[in-house]
């Protein structure tokens, strides 16, 4: 399933395949998290808290602004075919990029993922993440100690900015906490998107201190 989530500074939006899928019931104060210490897909963070992903993700995408909705349609809908170069896709604000489809983004044999937007935010395959085949492609984690380390740090400040994070996944494993992507702060805490029990998608913003937990689930289908 194709997942994003948005945050324009008053309220968190769930997009499910293209579609608006929930809306924060009230307006959210994200709070001051500075990420500047790891960002994990298939993990938390640098993968030292665990909660790994059994399942599949790709075409992941970080943006430093939220996305409209016709914006995300086109993403949903270019993400969709396999690429010899980067698809017809909003660039603006676009900060990090890795996409299976596109062949320049992938080298399972280097072991890392090349950031597609020139920010050189560089994935480490960290403990034997593998390319699936045959289509779709995407990246494989086990459930037990693969991820991807995005190095150096992704570094932005979800407080006072607007942000779009998306990916594809599937849960093999449905288990709550399993981590999709975790941007982890320099400090206490982070933002995550990550699973539930029943299958679902959760989003967690935790600010520095760990004052307070936001918890804004998909309300439509299940990503297992």
């Amino acid at each position: 399933r194709y997942i994003v989530w948005t945050f324009d500074g008053s309220y968190i939006r769930w997009y499910l395949n293209g579609q608006l899928d929930s809306t924060s019931g009230s307006t959210f104060t994200i709070g001051t998290i500075t990420i500047a210490s790891g960002t994990g897909i298939g993990a938390e963070g640098s993968g030292v808290y665990g909660r790994m992903l059994d399942g599949y993700i790709s075409g992941c995408k970080l943006y430093s602004r939220a996305l409209t909705l016709s914006e995300i349609k086109n993403n949903y809908n270019q993400d969709a075919t396999e690429y010899d170069s980067i698809p017809i896709i909003p660039v603006s604000g676009l900060s990090l990029y890795y996409d299976t489809d596109v062949y320049t983004s992938y080298s399972s044999s280097a072991g890392f993922a090349t950031d597609l937007t020139g920010n050189s935010y560089s994935g480490s395959l960290v403990n034997g993440v593998a390319l699936r085949l045959p289509l779709p492609k995407c990246y494989s984690f086990d459930g037990t100690d693969d991820y991807i380390q995005v190095s150096p740090a992704f570094s932005f400040n979800p407080s006072t900015t607007d942000f779009t994070v998306s990916c594809w996944a599937m849960v093999l494993t449905v288990k709550d906490n399993a981590t999709l992507i975790d941007l982890q702060a320099s400090g206490a805490g982070s933002l995550d998107l990550y699973t539930t029990s029943s299958g679902y998608a959760n989003f967690r913003s935790r600010p520095s201190g760990g004052a307070t937990t936001t918890l804004v689930s998909t309300t439509s289908s299940a990503i297992s």
